[in-house]
């Protein structure tokens, strides 16, 4: 494997930058980081070394043609067509796409962020979040379940006040802060900390915030399971709540009263993983 990666980096580091293509780019940064090479144990030419060690903090940049054809449903062909029809891509900005592809195009976020670069500016968000009154707040997502890559930042806040003065006070503490979807239970934005991140914020009413949370902590997989028990039961688990007979049967003060209410063993968010 080291060979091989090595050979693979020292073609890679004979290139200029700008040939290198993004596909190329993305599957070297995922050999390095998934596969844990520990370039201390091999000796590397000094151009590779330092490529490596490039790719090893900061995922690569990718241009607004490639960003182009990452919008859901846009294929080559397409993306294409549309330049055919523009003398330059500002236009084909104002014209051909919404709000949210717009936003992304412009300040195009990282989609696979290894964890220990985000979790810092996930904790300084939560930090500065813990600051409103009367508000709980969680990290959620991968970034709650330690995954080894995230594409954003999500946060469940309960708070019976408005997403509108959840955000007001974002807006007070970044300067870069770039929303594409606003709605009274859930806000996305991009946020430029020292490389542009995709942030969800998912107010909850205090009384569905464990549920809310451990839905929005996921994995999908792990939800279905506990659903699928709660079934077998005789309730309905949702992220609003547990009902028996469309009533309330828990009110939660912590995740763990949820498990044990359905005769569960309580699993940290580490161990909700894909199987």
């Amino acid at each position: 494997m080291h060979k091989g990666l090595l050979a693979y980096l020292t073609h890679l580091a004979k290139l200029d930058k700008n040939t290198v293509s993004r596909a190329t780019k993305l599957n070297l940064y995922k050999d390095i980081i998934k596969k844990k090479l520990d370039i201390t144990k091999i000796t590397l030419p000094p151009d590779v070394e330092k490529l490596v060690k490039l790719y090893q903090h900061n995922p690569p940049i990718v241009t607004l043609r490639d960003r182009m054809l990452e919008i859901p449903g846009m294929t080559a062909k397409k993306a294409e067509e549309i330049g055919s029809r523009y003398n330059n891509w500002n236009d084909i900005l104002l014209s051909e796409f919404n709000n949210e592809s717009l936003t992304h195009l412009k300040h195009p976020p990282f989609t696979e962020i290894p964890y220990a670069r985000v979790i810092k500016y996930a904790n300084e968000l939560i930090t500065i979040l813990k600051k409103l009154p009367n508000t709980k707040i969680e990290l959620a997502g991968s970034l709650r379940r330690k995954e080894l890559f995230s594409k954003d930042i999500d946060i469940v806040i309960g708070y019976n006040g408005r997403m509108k003065d959840i955000i007001d006070f974002l807006k007070s503490h970044y300067r870069e802060l770039y929303i594409y979807a606003d709605g009274e239970s859930k806000t996305s934005f991009i946020l430029h900390f020292d490389f542009f991140c995709k942030v969800d914020i998912i107010k909850s009413p205090m009384k569905e915030f464990y549920f809310q949370l451990l839905y929005l902590t996921g994995s999908k997989e792990h939800n279905i399971i506990m659903r699928e028990h709660a079934k077998k039961m005789g309730y309905l688990l949702n992220q609003k709540g547990l009902y028996k007979n469309n009533k309330p049967v828990l009110h939660p003060k912590s995740e763990k009263d949820i498990y044990t209410f359905l005769k569960l063993p309580y699993v940290s968010p580490v161990n909700r993983i894909r199987k």
